[in-house]
């Protein structure tokens, strides 16, 4: 998350004023009381809560009774939004996406999955300290200072340090001055030297081993968090799934739905119109001969032979009247499957292999570096010369940044297909694809026979026009 612009309506002295961040580095300076620290606390409150009298002294209530709070507009993977907080005491957190001015429905679950793994506890020991911690770091001394820095960088260094403080006590008691045995006192001092020569060669290696101990811890706490990401992408895969069940009932009610209530187009009316007229006529022209029976009895099996015609010719244009609605309603389906995506063309289907780096790209990254880290440190504990532990080194780079670039191009490819969607909507959208495709056939198939039933009936009208 980076922030891009902070607009404060009223706190502390600050009102109705608005700060442009650089998207690098910014750095705030100015005179004592100018307003700094208002300006921190302005943001700490923004993205975590403001304080309240319990819990500070200070409040920042605005000097000019302006309303209380601000927004900040921050720059995120999922694109810009604005977060904004009004009110101290009964205090209202919204979170707008700038694109499309969509508010989240869940504004403080949001900030927190995006602020995570951070917590206000976290984020105060960590990158928000003050002028009087700043006193406090200068009033410490060296050694203190030293011991402070390996308990807050390295697991388990207490012990070391514990152990480093047990050496000084038995060296002041081997080196302590007496009034005899000098001897033993050159010896001492000879083998203290040999010693403290031994410690140099320990203490940088135990440099190098507070350090890899420091990184595989810090791969082990983005383990566990990525495995815990991924237990809640499996769970939302479970309901997209249960969700996708549910959508072919859903769609099957809508087809249904629309069969009921589908318009005609005007073409097909017209059609039909014309149809009907000439059945019309026919039938005119039937009855007429129907009149004429008496003085040309033998041409009754001919009119009721005509009128067998006529009936199958009526059957026919309304089973075409039936297909073109039926066509409509397949050609409908399409056009709202369409509209989902940018361009209004339909994508193809993922393959096995465009869906596997879709869900686990992600996860091979991590574990893929997590056991590079792990062979690198395994080889540099195992390989004495400093040039092949830089060979292997290289290889897995090389190795890693070939896996990246590829993946990447192949994921960009297929979020330009199926633009806008991200990649949840992507898997949850191959229903419908399939669904689009199946229609696609269908149409072929309904089309042929419209065309095939327009050429029989006009058939069927141009031999009993002649007859009659």
């Amino acid at each position: 998350m980076k922030i891009k612009q902070v607009h404060i309506s009223g706190f502390g002295k600050w009102s109705q004023v608005a700060f442009d961040f650089n998207s690098q580095l910014q750095i705030i300076v100015g005179q004592n009381e100018s307003g700094k620290s208002t300006l921190r606390a302005f943001i700490v409150g923004i993205l975590f809560g403001f304080p309240s009298k319990k819990q500070s002294k200070n409040v920042y209530d605005p000097q000019d009774g302006s309303r209380y709070g601000g927004d900040l507009v921050v720059e995120t993977a999922n694109g810009d939004f604005r977060i904004a907080r009004f009110d101290r005491t009964q205090s209202t957190l919204t979170i707008t996406r700038l694109a499309d001015q969509h508010e989240i429905t869940n504004p403080d679950e949001w900030l927190s999955n995006e602020l995570s793994p951070l917590t206000r506890q976290s984020f105060d020991d960590i990158f928000n300290f003050s002028e009087q911690d700043l006193i406090q770091m200068k009033q410490i001394s060296a050694p203190d200072l030293q011991k402070l820095l390996l308990n807050l960088g390295a697991v388990g260094s207490t012990q070391w340090l514990e152990t480093a403080t047990e050496f000084d006590k038995q060296a002041d008691k081997l080196f302590a001055s007496r009034a005899t045995g000098r001897r033993s006192l050159n010896q001492a001092v000879h083998s203290y030297a040999v010693s403290e020569t031994e410690l140099a060669k320990q203490s940088e290696q135990l440099k190098f081993f507070l350090d890899d101990q420091q990184t595989v811890s810090e791969l082990t706490q983005s383990v566990a968090m990525l495995e815990k990401e991924l237990d809640k992408s499996q769970e939302n895969i479970n309901q997209l799934t249960q969700l996708q069940r549910q959508y072919r009932l859903f769609h099957e009610a809508q087809q249904i739905e629309r069969k009921q209530v589908c318009p005609v187009s005007e073409s097909d009316l017209q059609h039909a119109e014309q149809l009907q007229v000439e059945i019309d006529l026919l039938a005119s022209n039937i009855r007429r001969q129907e009149q004429d029976l008496s003085v040309q009895p033998e041409s009754a099996s001919e009119i009721e032979d005509s009128n067998k015609r006529l009936m199958t010719i009526k059957m026919m244009a309304s089973q075409l009247v039936n297909d073109q609605r039926q066509h409509d309603e397949l050609l409908a389906q399409q056009k709202a499957i369409q509209a989902q995506f940018a361009t209004n063309k339909v994508p193809e289907l993922l393959t096995a292999d465009d869906d596997h780096r879709l869900s686990n790209y992600k996860v091979q990254f991590i574990g893929m570096v997590s056991g590079a880290v792990l062979l690198t440190i395994a080889v540099y504990l195992v390989v004495t010369p400093i040039w092949l532990w830089l060979m292997v080194v290289i290889v897995l780079l090389s190795f890693i940044i070939r896996f990246v670039v590829k993946n990447n191009s192949v994921i960009s490819d297929i979020k330009k297909q199926y633009y806008p969607l991200n990649e949840t909507q992507i898997r949850a959208v191959q229903p419908s694809i399939e669904h689009y495709l199946k229609l696609d056939n269908s149409l072929t198939a309904i089309n042929q026979k419209i065309d095939l039933q327009t050429v029989h009936i006009n058939k069927a009208l141009q031999s009993l026009a002649r007859d009659l």
